[in-house]
């Protein structure tokens, strides 16, 4: 919508956008581990039609791979990602092909990401064969037609005799080391349906509408031009959006091969389910740029950068931007300065909590989403929560899902027995949140929240700013039990019942580990559990620590009326 508005803008003509806000064909994505026709039926759905990530799917493919695993690579592999044995190469393919073929998923474009490996993987399939003979026949006229253009030798040319053989079993290879004219004969002939098997690089996604039943992914991994990496999320979707053909197909079908060690979940979460990559611009202002513009009378260099996308944004909001100067005026004007004797340093507390919050937000992305911290937050690990009015209190991880690009966690928290509810509302002064959600409570904290006196329990759906820390604790407990019992216990006919006596016992054993641990439990340490060794992710972790351990320091925390100051102080919005 931005790029629209900004053309229209430029262009001063009206431009309209068609979306659509979900795929007429919606995909389904598989792992596939089978490396010969044995195991042809190895191919798992992880993610359905309605974006949701299938744990038992992954488990499966994972058991799969490990029940294959020869001692020798169990025992003496690289301990890395593994790539796979090349030599299996063709084995994987032919067991693809012969389940694609079986279940009627032809046709099929497999991308790699190399034009050696497209030649290659379409060169070792000499037995394969996926043409009619009527069908065999249509290539060759077709084919003999478009050729005839050609002048002399250049119809016998090594390509063009490779590529005829090819088409007329039914495959075919398109990336940019291939003739024009042969790229254009396979694109008609694919559009044709003539082509089963189609190897690609990644730029067949782009620009071209040519859609198969399905796509097959031969690397989740790409050379970038400086180094390898595992595909953006954007790039996967584009490519991954040519399976399902509208109007014959009711899903389109996405396999990921997995020749050597199938990827983390969390790497498949982020490429499959995450969000694409904004769409920036590039233009930078430069002394070339600038001196030949001063040569161009007519145009002045404020103009060339107003009519820029990378100006846009702040050209489109300067009305709203004065607005909201103007509002902030008149609030910091109306602000009464705060006379108080410990609150001489509430300004720089203020900064410092809020560059805290920041450090920490970016920090916690890295956290949650390492392979190693993916593995620990398992059912029954005990975590530091914020939740409602307490900032720091122990929760029992009963279940970690996914809906779309977020992540959910799903807790057992203790509350107050005679609390009327968690949910009430609190007061402003109260609710004097410093940035995203962290209240001025959370910054005095010392000490996790205990229930005075008989305490209860609530089963909450947390996110993952709302986790604090995780500790090395775990309680044991049948999760499935404690979430359905407490279910049971929301329906009307059944809320007087007692808890069952896993929830009793979870609860207890969180409660005992609540009074025993109140100023905190060991907590999992980023370079010594989960092994980062990123210098500059280590100093960060370092320096979030030293800024709250520093917080003593400031002297407004021994205000009795820090709360209202500091709700006072961010009201202006600064």
């Amino acid at each position: 919508m931005e790029f629209a508005d900004w053309v229209g803008r430029t262009k001063g003509k009206k431009i309209y956008v068609i979306s659509t806000l979900k795929r007429p064909v919606p995909l389904e994505h598989f792992i596939y581990t089978g490396n010969s026709t044995k195991s042809s039926d190895e191919n798992f759905l992880i993610v359905g039609a309605e974006k949701q990530f299938i744990n038992a799917g992954y488990s499966k493919a994972v058991e799969a791979k490990k029940a294959r695993a020869t001692k020798s690579s169990t025992a003496f592999g690289a301990k890395g990602i593994r790539q796979g044995d090349p030599r299996q190469n063709k084995g994987v393919w032919l067991s693809i092909i012969h389940m694609l073929r079986k279940k009627s998923q032809l046709p099929v474009v497999a991308f790699t990401f190399s034009k050696r490996k497209c030649d290659e993987n379409a060169s070792q399939l000499t037995s394969i064969d996926l043409l009619t003979a009527a069908e065999k026949s249509e290539v060759h006229i077709f084919f003999q037609k478009c050729v005839s253009r050609l002048k002399g030798s250049d119809k016998k040319l090594p390509q063009v005799v490779h590529m005829q053989e090819l088409l007329k079993r039914g495959i075919a290879v398109h990336h940019s080391g291939i003739l024009p004219i042969l790229k254009e004969v396979i694109e008609m002939i694919f559009q044709k349906g003539l082509v089963k098997l189609l190897f690609a690089t990644e730029t067949f996604a782009m620009g071209v509408n040519m859609p198969a039943r399905t796509v097959v992914f031969d690397s989740l991994r790409k050379h970038d031009g400086i180094n390898f990496r595992d595909l953006l999320p954007g790039e996967y979707i584009q490519m991954a959006g040519r399976a399902g053909r509208r109007g014959l197909d009711t899903t389109g079908t996405v396999i990921i091969l997995c020749k050597g060690d199938i990827p983390e979940t969390s790497d498949l979460h982020r490429i499959i389910l995450g969000k694409p990559t904004k769409l920036e611009s590039q233009f930078r202002l430069t002394y070339s740029m600038i001196l030949n513009l001063l040569r161009v009378e007519q145009l002045r260099i404020e103009d060339m950068m107003k009519r820029s996308f990378f100006e846009f944004n702040n050209q489109k909001n300067v009305p709203q931007y004065k607005s909201e100067l103007k509002q902030l005026k008149i609030k910091v004007g109306a602000m009464k300065p705060i006379e108080c004797q410990y609150c001489s340093d509430l300004e720089n507390f203020y900064v410092h909590c809020k560059e805290y919050v920041e450090i920490r937000n970016y920090l916690q992305d890295l956290f949650l989403s390492h392979p190693q911290m993916v593995k620990s937050l398992i059912p029954g690990r005990v975590i530091v929560v914020k939740h409602d009015r307490q900032q720091q209190q122990l929760g029992l991880l009963l279940k970690v899902s996914s809906g779309g690009n977020v992540k959910k966690f799903t807790f057992l928290l203790l509350t107050q027995n005679d609390s009327p509810s968690c949910d009430d509302k609190r007061t402003s002064e109260e609710d004097a949140h410093v940035m995203d959600g962290f209240s001025i409570e959370f910054f005095m904290a010392t000490e996790l929240y205990l229930p005075e006196g008989a305490s209860d329990h609530v089963v909450v759906e947390l996110k993952p700013e709302d986790i604090i820390a995780v500790t090395t604790k775990t309680i044991k407990t049948v999760a499935e039990k404690v979430i359905d019992d407490y279910k049971k216990r929301q329906i009307p006919r059944f809320k007087d019942d007692p808890p069952s006596q896993t929830t009793s016992i979870a609860t207890q054993e969180l409660l005992r580990l609540t009074e025993s641990n109140l100023h905190g439990l060991p907590v999992l340490d980023p370079v010594n559990d989960l092994g980062i060794k990123d210098m500059s992710v280590v100093e960060q972790f370092l320096d979030l620590k030293r800024r709250r351990d520093s917080l003593s320091e400031f002297r407004c925390l021994l205000c009795p009326q820090i709360v209202e100051h500091v709700c006072s102080y961010s009201s202006v919005g600064v």
